[in-house]
């Protein structure tokens, strides 16, 4: 990866609930990674909102992520986990709010945001969306049933994932499997599974 002058860092925003984190937000991360077009990825774990319930805490939110990034990236991959949003949710709700309170903080620094390709559409509705466009781009990860190849308007690129296979996993279907009883194999990292077994989590039981 070129190393680049802190001035001109290039940071790919990968928010979510990561409620809890699974091998879908793996590949993302690995596909953000490997794009060339960030020098870093850096995790924003959502706040509470009112029409998007949580069910672990934010400190077992944050704990399951910091294991995740140990166990499958190691401290040599430049990812780091931000709790700006899930530690001052009350002033940082909003992709716009998180994306305009990081320029203050990082004017040198450029911003992305990664999302799904099922969230494409939905853009154009988020708060502020027309200002949030001029002051970021998206990296978009294709998801199965959302193709989007070739129909993606200005600032937005799709990330590539060679040797990554596409996947629909989502925090609430692995929930509802945690909470059936079925087996996490394949689906979350290992550690994470370890985490939430013996932190009694999602509905658990031994």
């Amino acid at each position: 990866m070129t190393t680049r002058t802190p001035s001109k860092m290039r940071i790919a925003l990968f928010g979510g609930s990561f409620d809890p984190p699974h091998f879908g937000h793996v590949m993302t991360i690995t596909a953000a990674l490997n794009s060339g077009e960030c020098d870093q990825v850096w995790l924003v774990p959502s706040g509470v909102h009112r029409d998007k319930q949580t069910h672990a805490t934010p400190e077992d939110r944050k704990a399951m992520i910091a294991i995740m990034l140990a166990t499958m990236f190691g401290s040599r991959v430049p990812i780091q986990m931000l709790p700006l949003q899930i530690e001052e949710k009350e002033r940082i709700s909003t992709s716009f709010d998180l994306v305009a309170a990081l320029k203050g903080r990082h004017p040198d620094y450029s911003f992305q945001l990664v999302i799904g390709s099922d969230l494409v559409k939905d853009v154009p509705q988020w708060h502020r969306a027309q200002e949030l466009q001029r002051i970021v781009s998206f990296l978009v990860m294709p998801r199965p049933g959302y193709d989007v190849a070739g129909k993606l308007p200005a600032g937005m690129k799709l990330l590539s994932s060679p040797g990554l296979a596409l996947t629909n996993i989502s925090s609430s279907m692995v929930r509802e499997m945690i909470r059936s009883g079925k087996s996490l194999e394949g689906i979350i990292p290992p550690a994470v599974i370890s985490h939430i077994i013996r932190h009694n989590l999602y509905g658990h039981q031994h």
